[in-house]
């Protein structure tokens, strides 16, 4: 039941792969894409590679398209870019 906004790619990602794409997206800049898989649901002994598995377009292209996904549109709606978001850290320090 796809409601037309990109969400056929989710019928085929795990719950677990979903959560850690949404979390590398939202709290990717304050931890580690290892601490994303472990809250994800991921074994902790296995968390590194996993991360890095999950982030790979050969062994999972399906979660690595549902990342830039929700990027785009995380960046579409606050309006956040590398180039802005830079600058806001220079005014800020």
């Amino acid at each position: 039941m796809s409601n037309g906004k990109g969400m056929g790619n989710l019928k085929k990602l795990t719950p677990k792969q979903i959560k850690f794409a949404l979390l590398i997206v939202t709290k990717g800049d304050r931890m580690t894409a290892a601490d994303c898989a472990i809250e994800a649901g991921y074994s902790e002994k296995a968390a590194n590679q996993i991360a890095s598995n999950l982030q790979s377009p050969k062994m999972f292209p399906l979660v690595v398209e549902e990342i830039d996904r929700l990027r785009k549109e995380w960046q579409e709606k606050y309006k956040v870019s590398y180039s802005r978001h830079i600058k806001r850290l220079d005014d800020l320090s």
